[in-house]
């Protein structure tokens, strides 16, 4: 199983220029196979705290 039936998504209403600017971000991530933006470093920070517990 890879998790997609476990996949939400999330929209958020934002003005145009913001818009631009969070795409020029999203431009820089890293992607997963199904095309969604993620910040490997925070991922990795996730897992940390995680394995912590």
């Amino acid at each position: 199983m890879d998790g997609e039936s476990s996949i939400g998504r999330c929209v958020a209403m934002v003005e145009d220029d913001e818009y631009e600017s969070l795409m020029v971000q999203k431009a820089r991530m890293a992607l997963t196979k199904f095309g969604d933006a993620y910040e490997p470093a925070h991922v990795q920070s996730l897992n940390q705290q995680v394995a912590a517990r």
